[in-house]
């Protein structure tokens, strides 16, 4: 092969992998984060981003962290979080998040209704159980979007 040839593919070569060590792309397989985010839509996301309020990120599952949830922070480290019977300051370095559909839907899979799995359920997150931040949602193009 010629030289002329090998340059442009070491090119690309370099430049996708410049680029997969800041982003990635991933599919949501919920309906937890409906009407922002809905199940099936493929998302771009910034792998190195620091926890923000109302940000929506993705987080581990704290019942299997070989899963990841996606949620959006709304309460930061410091803050009250007031509960339907319950108060109370959000420890350091830990984040409140919640998914966006409040409601129940039926899951296909599991054969019954489920509800967001949020910090309603497991409390508070660590920050280092907090991953990428979504940025865009490419496909399907009917609900392409920024989310940042």
């Amino acid at each position: 092969m010629s030289r002329k040839r090998l340059v442009p593919i070491v090119v690309v070569i370099f430049l996708i992998s410049f680029l997969n060590v800041f982003f990635g792309i991933s599919r949501v397989e919920s309906k937890s984060m409906m009407p922002t985010l809905n199940d099936g839509d493929w998302l771009l996301f910034l792998r190195f981003s620091n926890p923000e309020k109302f940000g929506i990120f993705f987080v581990d599952d704290p019942k299997n962290e070989n899963i990841k949830l996606v949620k959006r922070i709304v309460g930061l480290p410091g803050e009250k979080i007031e509960e339907i019977y319950n108060s109370y300051t959000i420890p350091a370095n830990h984040y409140y998040v919640l998914g966006d559909f409040k409601g129940s839907y039926w899951n296909k899979e599991l054969g019954e209704m489920v509800v967001s799995l949020d910090s309603r359920d497991f409390g508070p997150v660590r920050g280092e159980k907090i991953h990428e931040r979504v940025i865009l949602v490419f496909l399907p193009f009917s609900h392409a979007r920024w989310v940042w």
